[in-house]
């Protein structure tokens, strides 16, 4: 059971239109751009071509150095054999944090294979990080991001609720964000100080199922409740 509400929460199962609806009570909804709706067995999922798709988030931003203290991203995703690449959720890698699946290990954007997680701390400069295994595989993964600041380390990604990779990041108490105005997006990257304002104009080709986003580090049995629960939802189709 998670007691911790989200500050996003997107089943994405509306099944039509351009509107995502924010489930949080926060009413961060997303105005979507060219992504599709498919169904897989009794749900919804949304797809993004890797050419122009994205979803622009509505009222959700950021703006005050090392502001992010602890958050955890969780969301079910597929990734198609040749496809991948930036993002599944974005408040800009050189302001706060990317959360990405589907890029090489080693470097920032591109195609590949593995989940990175992209973060800025004012101070500190970008640190990047990959998972450990891969993800571009044509199957459905939970893949979750988490980051506390209160703990030495500080990144970790954990895909289909296992811990597959940390990082020590910064010190001990240092938190994400630049300081500067960032709006967020999926499926693309954010340069926006206003709400879907300028994006980096590369995208993300594959299929989302849901995304969660906790301003709050959820622990190891949480994550793996999400996991558990996000593959009953969405029933694991074949």
């Amino acid at each position: 059971m998670i007691k911790i509400n989200p500050v996003l929460d997107l089943p994405l199962n509306e099944g039509s239109g351009t509107t995502v609806y924010d489930r949080s009570g926060h009413n961060n909804h997303v105005t979507l751009f060219g992504a599709t709706w498919q169904k897989i067995w009794r749900d919804w999922v949304l797809y993004f071509d890797g050419a122009d798709d994205y979803g622009a988030i509505q009222n959700l931003y950021f703006n005050k150095a090392n502001q992010l203290k602890e958050f955890t991203v969780i969301a079910w995703v597929k990734i198609p054999l040749t496809g991948g690449d930036w993002s599944i959720l974005d408040f800009d890698r050189s302001e706060y944090f990317t959360c990405c699946a589907g890029v090489p290990s080693g470097s920032a954007s591109g195609e590949g294979d593995y989940v990175g997680f992209h973060t800025t701390a004012s101070g500190y400069g970008i640190h990047d990080m990959w998972s450990v295994s891969p993800v571009r595989d044509n199957e459905w993964h939970c893949i979750a991001w988490r980051f506390n600041c209160y703990e030495v380390y500080d990144k970790k990604i954990y895909i289909d609720g296992v811990l597959d990779a940390q990082a020590d990041a910064y010190p001990t108490g240092v938190g994400v964000g630049s300081g500067v105005t960032r709006y967020g997006f999926i499926g693309d990257g954010s340069e926006a100080s206003s709400f879907n304002g300028n994006r980096n104009n590369i995208y993300y080709e594959g299929y989302i199922g849901e995304i969660k986003f906790f301003l709050k580090a959820l622990d190891d049995d949480q994550i793996a409740f999400l996991a558990t629960l996000f593959k009953g939802e969405k029933r694991s189709p074949p």
